[in-house]
């Protein structure tokens, strides 16, 4: 069985969110069950610069448009046994350093950008007599892909039995454009109309044989109103389609044994030894070195990733014994106030808006305390990877959240985090609260953060559900 995985980013090539770990991860997973797995993505800047052993595919591979042709170089490279990924080089993707944007917002071109990418990974399997029994898409910048084949390439014999399969990792990003710049793509379709614009997730939604989501809460609550971000009615159309595959975590690279850019590495028998990341961050973050909990927070700075309600309750939380840290880029109304947060609480909370994977490790496993309090989360990932590092998940309850992390009973050592309920700034303050009650019982928080990094979350059992997923598609009639 060979199948193609489709994605915008892919771990440790280009990552900017938890869809590169969630790909490169799983791909690696379903390739060890004996699949032959194949991967596209383009060739951005930052995987240029890795200087990895490519080996040249096709020199001109040429995507025709309505006025023009796009022209990519192909790419393969040989990631393991049975997994080679093809990556497609334009100087739209190759010569600029962010992979959607910049800090003044999204590239304008990227419906072109991506249009092109989606409809090369078709042409760059007729040109190569490439058959896929599968193709997996991942998120918006994917979904033409499905359009494409199923309204130009449907009558093609190499895609005759191509069955494809379309992953929401988070449905706020759908990939939203102007119906006239979409026009000359083909992508004018009254399908994918959307308030007078062109919706590339909806295209994805509704041209899939199937739509899977990465927690089984998510897979209910995208069907719902108030978080099917306006295709929640399409989505419900399409539920005997839908499939929730519950994610998980690479072990073999979120591990603080081996992990390179921790301070010092430890394991559920070396537990002690996670202070010591805790001193030197402090120390290089300039904090104080005091006796308090450090909490930590790496994400994404938008709304659904609770930032609101963290601002709301940040003076309150400054009045605890506590320190926090913060990493992360996002929206401009709030990295502008975020940032502002080391000068008014200078030694005790640091504000980092950047994106640094390095640092992100190094909070990973110097805090004790891990903020999630977002307002739906899809995957949970970085509330996997707190566990896996001993930091303690505070989140609220919704999507995976609900589903990996829960309350710690202090009398029976039971659980492995702290869950709120309302999606408000006092409930967070009190989560918190109740952490740092606890902290305060060595015993019984090192009790808690045993259970924390004794937790498995693998992409293992998601391989296999994945992969006999594929098995079942690829024997179905067309």
């Amino acid at each position: 069985m060979r199948i193609l995985i489709v994605s915008p980013e892919i771990y440790p090539y280009a990552k900017t969110g938890s869809i590169a770990d969630t790909i490169g991860g799983l791909s690696k997973a379903i390739s060890k069950l004996g699949t032959e797995v194949y991967l596209a993505t383009p060739l951005y800047k930052v995987t240029k610069d890795q200087n990895l052993k490519l080996r040249p595919v096709l020199q001109t591979l040429g995507v025709p448009f309505k006025w023009e042709k796009k022209v990519f170089k192909l790419f393969e490279y040989d990631a393991g046994e049975r997994m080679k990924v093809f990556f497609f080089d334009a100087d739209e993707f190759s010569t600029r350093d962010g992979l959607y944007g910049t800090e003044e917002g999204d590239y304008p071109d990227n419906c072109e950008r991506f249009a092109a990418f989606c409809k090369g990974c078709l042409f760059m399997s007729k040109y190569l007599s490439m058959k896929f029994d599968v193709i997996h898409l991942n998120d918006w910048q994917t979904a033409p892909v499905a359009v494409y084949l199923k309204v130009i390439f449907n009558d093609d014999p190499i895609f005759a039995n191509t069955k494809v399969i379309y992953t929401i990792h988070n449905l706020g990003y759908q990939g939203v454009f102007d119906k006239n710049i979409a026009s000359g793509f083909g992508l004018d379709l009254l399908e994918l109309e959307y308030y007078g614009k062109v919706n590339f997730a909806k295209g994805g939604i509704l041209f899939s044989d199937i739509i899977t989501t990465v927690s089984e809460t998510y897979g209910e609550e995208m069907r719902t109103k108030e978080f099917g971000c306006g295709l929640d009615e399409i989505l419900r159309a399409r539920s005997a389609n839908i499939c929730a595959i519950s994610n998980g975590i690479d072990y073999d690279v979120w591990n603080p044994k081996i992990d390179p850019y921790v301070y010092e590495h430890y394991d559920t028998h070396s537990i002690i030894t996670k202070r010591v990341n805790k001193t030197i961050l402090r120390r290089e973050l300039k904090l104080n070195n005091v006796d308090v909990p450090l909490i930590g927070m790496v994400c994404r700075l938008d709304t659904y990733k609770g930032v609101d309600i963290l601002l709301g309750a940040i003076n309150e939380l400054m009045k605890e014994e506590l320190q926090f840290v913060l990493l992360g880029t996002g929206e401009e109304r709030f990295t502008k106030r975020l940032a502002k947060l080391s000068a008014s609480y200078p030694r005790k909370a640091s504000v980092n808006i950047k994106f640094d994977p390095v640092l992100a490790c190094r909070i990973y496993a110097g805090s004790d305390i891990f903020l999630v309090p977002s307002k739906y989360e899809p995957s949970g990932l970085s509330s996997l990877i707190a566990l896996r590092y001993g930091s303690i998940p505070i989140v609220r309850k919704t999507g995976a959240l609900l589903e990996k992390i829960t309350e710690f009973d202090p009398k029976t050592l039971k659980g492995n985090g702290f869950v709120f309920e309302k999606y408000s700034a006092n409930e967070l303050v009190s989560a918190v609260k109740k952490a740092v009650f606890v902290y305060k019982a060595a015993e019984v928080w090192r009790k808690l953060t045993k259970n924390a990094m004794s937790e498995r979350h693998t992409l293992d059992t998601a391989a296999k559900t994945y992969n006999e997923l594929y098995k079942r598609m690829s024997k179905q009639p067309s």
